[in-house]
This record gives C-alpha cells, sequence and structure tokens, in this order.
C-alpha cells in the first residue's frame, strides 16, 4: 500500500472536502416552503437520519449522540464502517467475478484499513453528515482510490448496457403485448418493484442477475395483484406523474410502466441523473432507450404531445436525489404534479417521510407519493414500519402515500 499512500490522502482530502461542503450548504438551507406543507417543528434533513441519530427508538439514538467522543467503539463510527464496508464488497466481488488477481484484490482492500483509520480523525464533522451525503463519500471516494491507484475500474456502461439488453431479452421471451386491463397493471407494477434488484451495490448482484429476470419472466406472465389504492387513484381523473428512475436494466420495466401510465391519459414527468453515478440511469440513457426502442413509441409520441419529459433534480452527480440543491427545473415540476413516484430505497430515503433526531418528525409534503422499491436495508425497514405493519426485508414493497 505504501506506493498508494500520498495519492490515499489527496484523494481523501478532494471527497471528504466536497461532502463536507455539500453538508455546510445543507445547514445553511431553510427555504422548504416549495417541497412541504404546514409548519415546520423541527430542522428538515434529506435523509431520515444523521449520522449521529441513527436508531431505532430514541432511546438508541440517544445512546448513538453520546457515544461520539468513544472513536472506533461509537455508534456513528460504526455506520460509517458499513457504508465503506459495502463499497468496498461491491468492488471485490466485481472484481472476483470478472476474474482480478488476488494479490490487486488485497492491495485494494488496504486501502480500506487506510481509511477507516484516517476517519476517526474526522468522525465528530462525518456525525453531521446524513447518511445520503456518507453515501456519496464512500461512492466517491471508491471510485477515486481505482482511478488514481489504477485497480480495476467497473466498466459501468457496459454493466447498464447487458443490463438493459437482459430486461429487454425478458420482454420478447414473453411474447409482450400492450393491453390495457387491471391484470397488466399490476404485471408492470410488480415486475418494475422487483427489478430493483438489478442495483450494483446489491452484494453478487450480477451473478444473480439470471435469477432475477427469470422471476421477472414469471411475474410478467403471472396475474400480479396489489392492494395498496394505486390504481383507484389513478382511475380517478388524468394525474400529472413525477417519476424518479433509478437503475439501469430496471428502467426498462419503469419505462413500461410509464408507457402504460400514458396509455390511461396521465402526464409523466421522468427524472433521471444528470451524470453518471454506480448503475443509475441518467437523462441521455432514458432519452436512448425511449428513441431507439420500438415498444416505447407511445412515449415518443406523448413527448411530441407535451405530455411526458426528461428533467434531473441535480445539476451534479448525486445518489437519490438531494433536495437542498435541486434544480429550478425540478421544483417547477414538484409544483405541476399531483404524484410523486420513488423508485428504489435511494429515491426513498432522500424524500424522508419522518426525520429523526432524539425524537421523530413527521415531513408533510405538498404532493402524495408513491413508493416502490425491494426492501435491502433494515435501518429503511425501521423507517417502513412507521407505516405499514407488512414490511419484509428482500421483498418489494409498494405503498400510496
Amino acid at each position: 500500500m505504501m506506493r498508494h499512500m500520498s495519492a490515499l490522502s489527496d484523494i481523501f482530502d478532494d471527497v471528504y472536502g466536497y461532502c463536507y461542503d455539500m453538508a455546510t450548504k445543507r445547514d445553511l438551507l431553510h427555504d422548504y416552503d416549495w417541497l412541504l406543507q404546514g409548519p415546520l417543528r423541527h430542522r428538515f434533513i434529506p435523509d431520515y437520519f444523521l449520522v449521529s441519530t441513527v436508531g431505532s427508538s430514541w432511546w438508541v439514538r440517544l445512546l448513538n449522540g453520546m457515544s461520539v467522543s468513544m472513536g472506533r467503539v461509537s455508534m456513528g463510527y460504526y455506520v460509517m464502517r458499513r457504508f465503506i464496508m459495502l463499497m468496498y464488497d461491491v468492488q471485490v466481488s466485481y472484481a472476483r467475478h470478472i476474474g482480478i488477481d488476488s494479490d490487486e484484490i488485497d492491495d485494494m482492500v488496504s486501502t480500506r484499513d487506510w481509511l477507516l483509520t484516517r476517519l476517526v480523525r474526522v468522525q465528530r464533522s462525518i456525525n453531521g453528515w446524513c447518511l445520503i451525503e456518507l453515501f456519496l463519500f464512500a461512492v466517491q471516494w471508491m471510485s477515486r482510490v481505482c482511478d488514481d491507484c489504477g485497480f480495476e475500474t467497473m466498466d459501468m456502461a457496459s454493466i447498464k448496457a447487458d443490463l438493459n439488453n437482459g430486461a429487454l431479452r425478458v420482454l420478447q421471451a414473453s411474447h409482450w403485448e400492450w393491453l390495457t386491463s387491471e391484470q397488466r397493471f399490476y404485471q408492470l407494477l410488480s415486475a418494475s418493484s422487483y427489478a430493483n434488484w438489478l442495483d450494483i451495490v446489491v452484494p453478487n448482484m450480477m451473478s444473480n442477475q439470471a435469477a432475477y429476470f427469470s422471476h421477472i419472466d414469471g411475474i410478467l406472465r403471472g396475474e400480479g395483484s396489489c392492494n395498496d389504492g394505486l390504481l383507484q387513484f389513478l382511475t380517478d381523473r388524468p394525474r400529472r406523474i413525477l417519476y424518479k428512475c433509478d437503475n439501469a436494466g430496471e428502467v426498462i420495466f419503469d419505462l413500461c410502466m410509464i408507457q402504460y401510465l400514458i396509455h390511461m391519459g396521465h402526464s409523466v414527468n421522468i427524472v433521471a441523473k444528470q451524470s453518471p453515478i454506480l448503475n443509475d440511469v441518467t437523462v441521455e440513457d432514458v432519452h436512448a432507450l425511449i428513441h431507439e426502442q420500438a415498444i416505447f413509441s407511445d412515449i415518443r409520441r406523448a413527448f411530441h404531445d407535451g405530455r411526458c419529459c426528461v428533467i434531473v433534480a441535480n445539476s451534479f452527480a448525486m445518489v437519490g436525489k438531494y433536495l437542498p440543491l435541486v434544480t429550478q427545473q425540478y421544483k417547477d415540476a414538484y409544483a405541476w404534479s399531483d404524484l410523486v413516484w420513488l423508485k428504489g430505497q435511494g429515491n426513498f430515503q432522500t424524500m424522508p417521510l419522518f426525520n429523526h433526531y432524539r425524537a421523530q418528525y413527521t415531513n408533510n409534503y405538498r404532493k402524495r407519493l408513491y413508493i416502490s422499491f425491494v426492501l435491502k436495508s433494515s435501518v429503511v425497514a425501521d423507517c417502513l414500519k412507521q407505516v405499514s405493519n407488512d414490511v419484509r426485508l428482500g421483498h418489494p414493497f409498494q405503498r400510496l402515500i
């Protein structure tokens, strides 16, 4: 690792400084009237937790706050370590998947140990970050370490193309036909939700993707069902929907869902990323799929009719979205909409129903929300238990709120 030492220090300073500045800007912003309604009795944060307030109950959050000066044995450090370990687990899984030499993998893992030691020195500062800011730090760190230290970088363009092509093959194999029926609606709803497994941060996603596609194929050939009130909401009258996409592969089934919504008479603004991050879909990705794939011809027509467009939430690469620094285009689209459709844990986590300090505070949004993803995190599960008794890790979750 010695040959990487100076590079690691520079990378840390750059990435930490970027996320520190982001958290500082967030602390200075207090105008969320465009987003929330009613009196705000707390300081809104764009996540369920700060690092120092993670906990499933008020007393666990109290213990977290009390442990901030305990270094490596504090709860905050445990949270930081989990995020860093996740990103390295993903990178190591990819390296093994493509046959990278074990010595190079060991060399890369040694940079993780350097980082975990270095984080102790800035732990007090990071305790004030949202979880999404910490996750962005972990993502950017991993990317820079691979680029600057010469480790094998994920070929994300190829990974995304393979996922999209795999999803399109599922549609072709199921002899897909556009039918407007309750069964078809629920098939698409279930398929798009289950497809949230196609997330690069899911351990062993690449080796398991064939099984995921096989399961989705079964969904599209099955009955499909859901009892969350969404269909009734959508059949009452034409709606204006702000649909936030998540991952490559998954986006194919999202676009099928969006095209079905257009068939129902609704208008849809699709939200994608400004620039690449992980295997999240970008505006460029969505435009290419809509214009190159014949199956999405009705979305193309909706573009020309002014009933559909693609926008960004942030002008920079971001996991989920970052509400303190959204674009004016996004604010206008939010004001226009009467339903915000959140795909994926990242989009759910960064539009929190609650903010947790020692107490829990409810965020009252101006718009109704529909959430749809596979539940992969115990932290997210704890949040969902506030709104549902049917919360199971490893299963899709869908709910109109």
